[in-house]
């Protein structure tokens, strides 16, 4: 009779055991599915920055050929403005080719004012970038422990 109460108390014991390890295995699997959650979340996340970085880089190169364009009129400009200056050295062309450059320093200024933006912003893409793969690679780690 004393051993069947031991078989009993052990059987007992396994029970309560297996009942911790059920809830355990439960609140596991619980954190895995919100660490796949989140791990999706994340993963949209970086396909939209994705694309909104291919958008800024498009809209770099299109402002940057625009820029390029730009330059290559001006340049002509002060040509034809050099040449015209050598026909007529008047006081008035002089006055003329002055306010060209002048115009031309301006629109370089606002050239390299542009591309820093641009630079600037393509940057701060890519920190976002790189936060949320840091992120994504946290969450991986939590998945990899819940799930050991």
């Amino acid at each position: 009779q004393q051993q069947q109460q031991q078989l009993e108390q052990q059987l007992q014991a396994l029970r309560s055991d297996m009942s911790a390890q059920g809830a355990a295995l439960v609140h596991n699997q619980h954190q895995l599915a919100e660490a796949l959650r989140s791990n999706s979340e994340l993963r949209s996340q970086i396909h939209i920055l994705g694309d909104e970085l291919s958008r800024a880089t498009a809209l770099s190169a299109a402002a940057d050929a625009a820029i390029d364009r730009l330059n290559f009129q001006m340049q002509h400009g002060v040509q034809s403005l050099a040449a015209d200056q050598q026909r007529n050295l008047g006081a008035a062309e002089r006055r003329q080719a002055q306010d060209m450059l002048e115009q031309r320093r301006l629109a370089e200024m606002q050239d390299l004012a542009f591309r820093e933006d641009a630079r600037k912003r393509q940057a701060h893409h890519l920190a976002e970038v790189a936060s949320l793969n840091g992120e994504v690679e946290h969450f991986r780690a939590e998945a990899r422990a819940a799930m050991a």
